[in-house]
């Protein structure tokens, strides 16, 4: 059970899962909001999609100006 190969299985094993699962109720939680408030749907998509780009801005500066 301690073999290297069961290790790395195991743990892309629970990689997949995980990321299947968080997409699952990343999509219902999507659905959720939808049907609730159909008038904010802009915002959410605009925050959605600018929130990667602030990620990625705070870790560009985080590498070139510590």
């Amino acid at each position: 059970m301690n073999s290297p190969l069961t290790v790395l299985f195991l743990f892309l094993l629970g990689v997949y899962s995980g990321k299947l699962i968080t997409l699952f109720v990343y999509s219902k939680f999507s659905l959720f909001i939808k049907n609730r408030f159909d008038n904010i749907i802009l915002i959410i998509n605009k925050v959605t999609g600018s929130l990667p780009f602030v990620v990625g801005l705070l870790n560009v500066i985080k590498i070139y100006f510590p």
